[in-house]
């Protein structure tokens, strides 16, 4: 029974000692990606154990490409809380002050005197201030060097697997995706559906997003054919059903069922385990004779239950966002709304390189040779809306959000007509407009909010976004024109 049916029985006690001592350990973007998210106790904790087993390391090219591509997601979700806690202390003092004056307690009751008690408050800011602004220094920053990057490039020096040649190639590990995530075999069918329409070009090859994990499994299969492995160790923080074989969708057992068997059919291994990232962190000293505290388990454990909240409450908020006026431009034949930020991202990931979408629902990121530029998309039903004062308030507040999270941001706007079906159109109206257009949106730009590029367009019925007027800002290097 057991040689028939690999993947319904847990590994013996002799056999886990085996995979801890002989395993290609092989990590997922994920994991590597949770390095940012971690306090730096927990992380020197995990990096000391991978130091340790560095030899038997190895990740497929899409690990590595995908952990390049998310590392700013990373970053700045770390960053966020503290920046926004750090903006709360700053100007909590300053507004309890204003308050508490205009209340002239003093004239209120006899001896009080507020005074000693705002000294405090603003000295215990003070030192929180501090503490917050010290937390940023340590934490890495898109702008400066990264040193959870470099640490991993020296781990996994000669440990990556090699990339698609052509994309010939790269179709062919993709090639019966959709028939797969039909019959729901794993990985990646539990993406199929949210990733349908992405997709990035890296050195000239269309990666399609949902294909990501099967991507990187094929790399993996491959890698351990070639290789002639006997044991697989897979570590991950990937939380959902096409990796893990769950009762009633909630308990662990192991690895997906379907999993084990295409790898054991595939290669010689025949003995296959996948651990998340605080198990593999909780049993690596049995090996590695590295301490590992309680504390830093629980901090990832913590970690890998917020993270599942936060996707959760992400969606929500999305869907929340463009319901109240970010709202879908139009639906393909799937009826699956297609939403301007999307449609923005997929016209520059064509024109300028690599981009996504950023944390917040209506913004896209995009690397270019300057750096990472930030867009704010909004979905307006007329060109006239561009010259409103809420929409100009809300793009400043943005760009100065934006500056005070990364100083040296560059920062652009993408203005999405919905009352216009193709370009044309909206080419006709902004003539029609002429120079009133062009000097108020160029006044907005030049005086007030002072971008680096403002775009407008549309979307046609093809879903596409069309841009037919783009502007540099006068903080945009002159190298940095329509085409970077």
């Amino acid at each position: 029974m057991r040689t028939s049916f690999p993947g319904f029985y847990t590994p013996t006690e002799a056999e886990f000692d085996r995979l801890w001592k002989e395993a290609v350990i092989i990590l997922d973007t994920n994991a590597l990606l949770d390095l940012y998210r971690l306090p730096p106790t927990a992380r020197e904790e995990l990096f000391k154990a991978l130091e340790f087993f560095q030899e038997r390391l190895w990740i497929p090219h899409h690990v590595g490409l995908e952990f390049q591509r998310n590392r700013f997601k990373a970053i700045t979700g770390k960053r966020k809380p503290l920046l926004e806690a750090l903006k709360k202390v700053e100007g909590s003092p300053a507004e309890l002050k204003s308050v508490v004056e205009a209340l002239q307690l003093e004239q209120l009751s006899v001896g009080a005197d507020p005074s000693a008690a705002l000294e405090n408050l603003e000295s215990a800011c003070s030192a929180i201030k501090a503490l917050i602004d010290a937390a940023l220094e340590s934490e890495p920053n898109i702008s400066t060097q990264d040193s959870i990057r470099d640490r991993l490039s020296q781990i996994f020096g000669g440990r990556i697997g090699n990339p698609p040649a052509t994309q010939t190639e790269l179709d062919a590990l993709c090639r019966d995706g959709d028939a797969r995530y039909e019959l729901k075999i794993p990985p990646g069918f539990a993406d199929a559906k949210d990733k349908a329409d992405d997709f990035f070009i890296h050195k000239g090859l269309r990666y399609e997003s949902r294909f990501g994990d099967l991507i990187l499994w094929r790399q993996t299969i491959a890698h351990i054919k070639d290789t002639g492995a006997k044991a697989v160790l897979f570590v991950t923080s990937d939380q959902k059903l096409d990796w893990w074989w769950k009762e009633d969708h909630r308990r662990v057992i192991g690895p997906h069922q379907e999993l084990t068997h295409e790898l054991m059919g595939e290669t010689q291994v025949n003995i296959f385990w996948m651990y998340k990232l605080a198990s593999f962190l909780e049993h690596s000293p049995k090996y590695t004779l590295e301490n590992v505290t309680n504390e830093s388990v629980e901090e990832i454990k913590d970690l890998e239950r917020r993270s599942f909240q936060e996707m959760t409450q992400f969606e929500q908020a999305r869907e929340t966002e463009w319901a109240q006026g970010l709202e879908p431009i139009n639906r393909s034949a799937k009826g699956d709304a297609i939403s301007a930020a999307n449609a923005f991202r997929v016209w520059l990931q064509e024109h300028r390189g690599d981009a996504y979408l950023g944390i917040q629902p209506h913004e896209v990121m995009v690397d270019s040779p300057l750096g990472i530029v930030y867009y704010l998309v909004l979905s307006i039903p007329s060109i006239e809306y561009a010259l409103r004062k809420n929409t100009r308030y809300r793009i400043l507040q943005y760009r100065q959000n934006k500056l005070e999270e990364f100083p040296n941001s560059l920062v652009g706007v993408a203005l999405v007509v919905r009352s216009y079906k193709d370009s044309a159109t909206i080419d006709h109206n902004l003539a029609r407009m002429n120079t009133k257009v062009d000097a108020d949106i160029l006044e907005m730009e030049r005086e007030l909010l002072r971008l680096n590029e403002l775009i407008i367009g549309t979307v046609g019925e093809n879903n596409e976004f069309q841009m037919v007027w783009r502007t540099s800002g006068p903080h945009t290097s002159s190298t940095q024109g329509r085409h970077w």
